[in-house]
């Protein structure tokens, strides 16, 4: 299921979303506002509905909101498509998309209501605050950039992550963005940096790049504190057995410093697991085991559910909850893919 693309330019990277499913969704909870900067507040519940974006038997793009419970669908939002990165709202009003306008990649807001369609920033993996008032989302030259926009105000502050990502390193192409439970902090996944030198011309003969790698068995990730004057980042190192770009990472908004990573396992079963930041460190839990080849796609905001792709022509979309280390309740919520093939969901 691995997809290899070289790419003419670093717009041309979009399109990755609509060949290989699990991109990061940012992670969402109930809406609850109000405060001044990013606050410490969780969601109360997992929303009802989740947004999946596909493509119909007809061959349209198209973003509908289904019950994960029953796989039933209740509103065809829109008939676009998206692709790096797809988010919804806390309060489940607003859906935010990615795509290509002219030479740039745009972040854009579709109300649910009405399906009107609004220019929110140029930049790609956007992901909601908890609090429901606050837009992360990777920008800049080659996306190297995290921006964190107030929704009400317009008010953005901006960091460069260069320095942690390596010359080549960048936040396209399998990247992702997402906040951390008490909506204090961001968790960013680097992309792949080959695509940023395949666009760019300076992988050389040999194909490789000089980002910043981790050790074989490890992954890099990056922290980002969102305080009220500003932006800070760090680079963490957490365990990686796979090391493949097939992979989910979620605030967990049931505690306030952790996230959840979601991997598919190559000939052996996926994992489901819980990172934990501390002072000075971090912890890490093995909550769960995926079903062996599936492909994660999104994982519940308070952590007890997860969406995943079964079979390859076409995958079929399930739903389970994750309760004492392991998967129950299994069920399908999409069985006819051929009227309806999953690209996305965000929940």
């Amino acid at each position: 299921m691995m997809v290899r693309v070289k790419w003419s330019n670093p717009a041309a990277l979009v399109a990755v979303a609509a060949v290989v499913a699990g991109l990061v969704l940012g992670g969402c909870g109930t809406s609850r506002g109000g405060a001044k900067h990013p606050g410490r507040q969780a969601a109360a519940a997992d929303p009802p509905l989740v947004a999946v974006a596909g493509n119909s038997r007809h061959g349209g793009s198209m973003i509908e909101m289904i019950s994960p419970a029953t796989g039933r669908a209740t509103k065809v939002v829109a008939r676009v498509g998206t692709g790096n990165g797809f988010a919804l709202s806390p309060d489940s009003k607003n859906l935010y998309v990615v795509g290509p306008v002219g030479a740039k990649i745009e972040i854009r807001r579709i109300s649910v209501a009405t399906g009107k369609v609004s220019f929110v920033a140029d930049g790609a993996y956007p992901a909601v605050s908890p609090d429901g008032r606050y837009l992360a989302y990777a920008t800049g030259h080659q996306f190297t950039t995290i921006a964190v926009r107030d929704l009400r105000t317009g008010r953005t502050r901006t960091i460069g992550l260069r320095s942690l990502l390596g010359k080549n390193g960048n936040l396209l192409n399998q990247g992702a963005v997402s906040w951390l439970g008490d909506g204090s902090e961001l968790i960013v996944l680097p992309g792949i940096a080959a695509s940023v030198a395949a666009a760019d011309g300076t992988a050389g003969a040999t194909g490789k790049v000089s980002g910043i790698q981790a050790p074989p068995g490890r992954q890099n990730l990056v922290i980002v504190k969102v305080g009220p004057h500003g932006l800070g980042a760090r680079r963490i190192v957490v365990l990686d057995p796979y090391q493949n770009p097939f992979q989910v990472v979620s605030g967990d908004l049931s505690q306030p410093r952790a996230f959840l990573i979601a991997r598919m396992g190559f000939g052996g079963a996926g994992t489901i697991t819980r990172v934990t930041l501390g002072n000075g460190g971090f912890s890490e839990r093995l909550m769960a085991k995926l079903p062996t080849g599936v492909m994660p796609v999104a994982i519940a905001p308070r952590g007890d559910g997860v969406l995943y792709l079964v079979g390859h022509t076409p995958p079929v979309l399930w739903a389970a909850a994750i309760k004492n280390g392991r998967l129950t309740g299994q069920h399908r919520l999409f069985a006819d893919t051929s009227k309806f093939g999953v690209d996305q969901a965000a929940w």
